[in-house]
């Protein structure tokens, strides 16, 4: 408590005449008698005289000089009332002072869990801590609180939408504010419980980077701001424990690094990486890989570290690369048939939260394929641009026989190869201001689906139904005769790429 606002308290309750201008700094202690041996920051309370200017005086001694850091008091009966009134003034400090000593003893004195649990024991609430891609470090208590998202990590779970979503909103809102200190958010449980987060960033001194965060869940006792303070320390010492005492829990995983260089490393490097990669057991044992690649966009809110955090919470099993234009994901095989089927569905979701078209490659054997995979899915994300995919997930073995066309398309004039009926289509559209060469291109891209192709035509079913009819009656063509439809997709494709221009 700083000396004014002490002042300011006791005078509410005591006949004191108060200096004209009192020094201004925190009291922590107070003694009945001016001994010299005091510390500074200690209230003095009796008889005395003045001599340290980093004290302060309440002295009985009405008729004594004035002095900027001394009040004055009249009647002697009044010492032991002061003394115990600024004892309580001042224990609050005093004890909030022995909370933040408590919790920094922990941390020089063990570890990340005997930091923790002090931490649980002086904020009376659950605490988490996890690195800057999601992945828990500690959590303290190591039992179920019966809050969801707490549960399903000790249980090894995956986190679920609900979770996933709650997280992004956090995130969302600490990037566009630029916020990089303690904040008290709202967060509601699957069953509509309103729960709050205090949460809060670890900051890496060296380039401001995040490499962790703190949770705390007001569970068992309300926030108060005694808790404020203190979690406020815990995120600094958290800082020192993350980036000194465990700099590995937040930097790049050495498989993470090896795999960046196996991405762009040459042909006549491949002999050197195999040798390479013996030293990372965990990247042999999967019987295949798949590659998911994520664009990155600029005019997204989330921060390029906050989007991989948030896949990383969903995938924590995967490993990330990060190029200029995209996240790559690579995820272990389970050889598991419907595992591919899974992840699309996944994928899908991210590319919709995103809006942006996510590409899964089809599975490959062995790592040192990573960089041609890689440049696959490069020419399939600019193959689902150039055909208007929208945001979704788009399999690289569904736009296989696209990306093969398209490229030959580029060295070659495949203008023969475009089905003359489609001719028909663009001639009644330019003469009924129509769409309906569209609608079937994106209709065959969409392997028939009717929901797919609604969604992204942005019209009613019952629509795209009687677009279908009319477009079969003008073709006079069989869709569901597969020779046909392979025909026609490829004429799409090509026209796509010559801009409709036969």
């Amino acid at each position: 408590m700083l000396t004014t606002e002490l002042c300011a308290r006791l005078c509410a309750d005591f006949p004191l005449q108060l200096p004209d201008a009192p020094a201004c700094f925190a009291c922590t202690r107070v003694v009945l008698d001016p001994w010299d041996d005091a510390e500074g920051g200690t209230v003095f309370i009796g008889e005395g005289t003045v001599d340290r200017p980093d004290r302060f005086y309440l002295l009985c001694a009405p008729g004594a000089p004035q002095h900027p850091n001394a009040a004055h008091y009249a009647d002697p009966a009044l010492t032991l009332p002061l003394v115990r009134a600024v004892h309580r003034l001042l224990e609050p400090e005093r004890r909030l002072q022995r909370r933040l000593h408590r919790l920094e003893q922990a941390c020089l004195s063990g570890g990340l869990k005997d930091l923790l649990a002090a931490a649980r024991q002086e904020l009376g609430n659950p605490v988490l801590v996890v690195d800057s891609s999601f992945r828990t470090l500690a959590m303290e208590p190591e039992q179920p609180i019966g809050i969801d998202s707490w549960d399903r990590i000790l249980q090894g779970e995956a986190p679920q939408h609900h979770d996933l979503k709650q997280a992004e909103a956090m995130i969302e809102n600490f990037s566009a504010r630029n916020l990089t200190g303690l904040q008290t958010v709202p967060y509601t449980e699957p069953d509509g419980r309103p729960v709050r987060r205090m949460v809060g960033p670890v900051v890496a001194p060296d380039d401001s980077r995040n490499c962790g965060g703190l949770e705390i869940i007001e569970l068992e006792h309300p926030f108060a701001p005694e808790d404020e303070v203190l979690a406020q320390r815990l995120l600094e010492l958290l800082q020192h424990y993350l980036v000194h005492a465990a700099p590995t829990a937040w930097r790049a995983a050495p498989e993470e690094r090896f795999l960046q260089e196996l991405l762009f490393c040459e042909p006549a490097q491949q002999s050197a990486m195999q040798k390479k990669l013996h030293r990372f057991p965990a990247l042999e044992a999967p019987p295949h890989f798949y590659l998911a690649s994520i664009p990155l966009s600029q005019a997204h809110r989330l921060t390029r570290t906050n989007q991989q955090a948030l896949l990383a919470h969903e995938w924590p099993e995967g490993w990330f690369m990060q190029t200029e234009t995209a996240f790559l994901l690579l995820l272990p095989g389970t050889g598991d048939a419907a595992q591919p089927e899974q992840l699309l569905q996944k994928l899908q979701e991210v590319g919709l939260r995103m809006d942006q078209t996510v590409i899964l490659s089809m599975p490959f054997p062995s790592l040192l394929q990573l960089g041609t995979v890689w440049r696959f899915n490069q020419e399939a994300a600019a193959t689902a641009r150039d055909l208007h995919c929208g945001a979704g997930c788009r399999s690289a073995s569904a736009l296989y026989q696209d990306v093969f066309v398209r490229t030959i398309a580029q060295s070659a004039n495949l203008r023969a190869f475009i089905h003359p009926m489609l001719r028909r289509l663009q001639e009644y559209d330019q003469a009924h201001s129509t769409a309906l060469l569209h609608t079937l291109c994106v209709y065959l891209l969409q392997e028939q689906n009717l929901h797919a192709t609604a969604r992204q035509l942005f019209i009613h079913r019952n629509t795209l139904v009687y677009r279908l009819q009319r477009i079969r009656t003008l073709l006079q063509l069989d869709l569901d005769d597969a020779a046909v439809r392979n025909v026609l997709r490829t004429g799409c494709i090509l026209l796509e790429y010559y801009q409709g221009a036969f």
